[in-house]
């Protein structure tokens, strides 16, 4: 049977070798707690150097400032009474006129698209009057206070009686009446696109589409 013979381990240089681990182990502490030293040094540094944000107190108060001077002229326009009862005289019922002109300036919107604009324009009216009344904070700039707990739509209705209803004589006021009568021509304007003849009457044509595009569209999207 063979058998094998199982080694004493030798205690030659045994010593040694465990002061090199140790030696080891003792520069290897050293070397941790030299970075760490020099990690707390980068972490101190970081904690004394001054932080740099993006925005000062300055300019945040500048940004504030600026955002309630806008907010106040936007409620002046809006608000603006009418001199010796002419709607021409306020600045924004021009502003609304020219909104009324197609785009290359050579004719008028129809009814049905210009009531649309008057809509969006009667409603951002609207909201620029309850963050001047009722704002949830207060625009310290400009002197608007913040909203009350109680007598809210009190407060609202002051305003909007003289400023915000039907033939008061304000822009709003003005808005409104030339959105209904606006939506009452719509009515009888008839269909919001129409249909053209062209080369001597022998073709079809809406917007930029005939009625020979049209036939061939099928074979178009088949195709493709």
């Amino acid at each position: 049977m063979i058998t094998r013979a199982r080694s004493t381990p030798s205690t030659k240089g045994s010593s040694k070798d465990l002061y090199d681990d140790e030696d080891e182990d003792d520069n290897g502490s050293v070397i941790d707690t030299d970075d760490d030293s020099e990690f707390e040094d980068l972490l101190s540094e970081d904690s004394e150097r001054p932080q740099d944000y993006s925005r000062s107190p300055s300019d945040v108060y500048c940004s504030s400032a600026l955002e309630d001077l806008v907010l106040r002229l936007l409620f002046f326009l809006m608000t603006e009474e009418f001199e010796d009862g002419q709607s021409k005289s306020a600045l924004l019922v021009y502003f609304t006129g020219v909104l009324g002109l197609t785009p290359d300036g050579s004719g008028f919107r129809r009814p049905g698209n210009f009531t649309k604009k008057l809509s969006a324009f009667i409603y951002c009216a609207r909201l620029v009057v309850v963050e001047v009344l009722l704002p949830r904070t207060g625009h310290d700039y400009v002197g608007y206070p913040a909203r009350p707990r109680h007598g809210q739509l009190d407060k609202l209705s002051l305003v909007r009686r003289e400023k915000m209803c039907l033939a008061s004589q304000a822009p709003v006021g003005e808005l409104l009446s030339l959105r209904a009568y606006g939506r009452a021509l719509s009515q009888s304007d008839g269909a919001s696109f129409r249909f053209n003849w062209v080369n001597n009457a022998q073709t079809l044509c809406w917007d930029d589409v005939s009625g020979n595009h049209a036939r061939l569209a099928p074979t178009h999207y088949l195709r493709g």
